[in-house]
């Protein structure tokens, strides 16, 4: 048996498909995966646990588990538009046709708001029914501590990194006091999609958790996964057939580059279009750059030659798809909101890299990124 805790984003996943990752919509994998759930929850498979700081977070967030019945209220609204002005352009001799067409819209679309409003009220009950585990004051006490050395959770701005941290800090504590010294610690699972939060930013592990929270884990040998379906699949491989797992991994991991803005997303974290999507990764110079320089001796970086004489730095960029604020993704994996420049600089707190963003004069979209090189200390932060 697993004891299984959910960041409040799991839940809000569960209940109106939003993969919170990708901010992409998986319909019908959300029934999939209650049901499964309900099944090992009955079989003992699983037990779901919450704290009162994940109750306060679904009752604030609970309107962004409609997302889906909204979507499907407004495709409602815009096939019956469609429709009457069809009817409109055809006369009189289609009122039937399109009559009987608009019923069965109608009748098409209120039966998934109903499917999705019935599955969201259970979604809450099972929230309500998952065992609760409470946060001491020393649990509290170790997270401020964390967030005063900057170690993860505490890498970027983000508004409830204190939460994130006492949530999993707390089931940490939790389930270690419930063991006696001569039983291992019972199997425990964490699962939350907040990969700039949890994750490690090495290249190749960005669904790791970090390195900063792994002694914390092996403290009771718990679990660290970033998406519910991961988590279900580690657990009971045989739940569903092998091509609906990778249907839902293909899902999830079709839009994995993207991620949730610095800028609006912290003000409202499950908005569906806060999402930032990042292009190629580009090769970077120092303004003042020519290829002409040291043509001789070159290096291949992601299909392309660089000097290997000259600063350099392989970046990746991209756009907020509610705000359009531009965001960059470090040589080091760290990822910088444009929003957090300072002096028309953009300098990564992780390695100390310093960016130079040139805008467009006419759209005032984002045009070009410089290197930006202390001379004093020339090459010592090339790749």
């Amino acid at each position: 048996m697993v004891n299984l805790i959910l960041d409040t984003n799991q839940w809000v996943y569960l209940a109106n498909a939003l993969d919170p990752h990708t901010n992409h919509l998986q319909p019908g994998h959300h029934f999939k995966l209650l049901q499964k759930i309900l099944e090992m929850v009955e079989a003992q498979e699983i037990t779901l646990w919450k704290t009162d700081l994940v109750l306060v977070e679904w009752n604030r967030n609970k309107e962004h588990a409609y997302d889906l019945t909204k979507k499907l209220k407004n495709q409602r609204t815009d096939a019956i538009t469609k429709m009457k002005k069809l009817n409109e352009d055809l006369g009189k001799d289609a009122d039937t046709h399109v009559d009987w067409l608009i019923d069965a819209i109608k009748k098409h679309y209120t039966a998934l708001i109903k499917q999705n409003k019935e599955h969201i009220a259970k979604v809450e009950f099972l929230v309500s029914s998952a065992r609760t585990f409470f946060i001491r004051d020393k649990v509290y006490s170790e997270v401020t501590r964390w967030a005063i050395e900057k170690k993860a959770p505490f890498r970027g701005d983000k508004s409830n990194s204190n939460a994130d941290a006492a949530i999993l800090f707390g089931a940490i504590d939790y389930f270690n006091r419930m063991r006696t010294n001569d039983e291992p610690p019972p199997a425990t699972a964490f699962v939350s999609a907040n990969i700039r939060d949890y994750c490690s930013t090495a290249q190749g592990k960005t669904q790791t958790i970090h390195e900063d929270l792994q002694d914390k884990l092996e403290e009771i040998g718990m679990q660290f996964f970033v998406s519910l379906p991961q988590a279900l699949q580690h657990i009971n491989d045989s739940l569903m057939p092998k091509d609906e797992w990778e249907e839902i991994d293909r899902l999830f991991n079709r839009r994995f580059g993207e991620m949730k803005c610095m800028s609006c997303s912290p003000n409202d974290s499950f908005a569906l279009d806060a999402c930032v999507g990042f292009r190629e990764p580009v090769i970077i110079f120092p303004a003042d750059y020519t290829e002409a320089q040291n043509e001789d001796e070159q290096e291949e970086i992601g299909g392309k030659e660089v000097s290997g004489n000259i600063d350099s730095a392989v970046i990746q960029i991209g756009f907020c798809g509610s705000c359009s604020i531009a965001h960059i993704r470090c040589a080091c994996g760290n990822v910088l909101c444009a929003e957090d420049k300072e002096d028309e600089l953009l300098t990564c707190r992780e390695c100390e890299r310093k960016y130079s963003l040139d805008y467009d004069f006419d759209s005032s979209e984002l045009d070009t990124v410089w290197l930006v090189v202390d001379n004093e200390n020339t090459g010592e932060e090339d790749e």
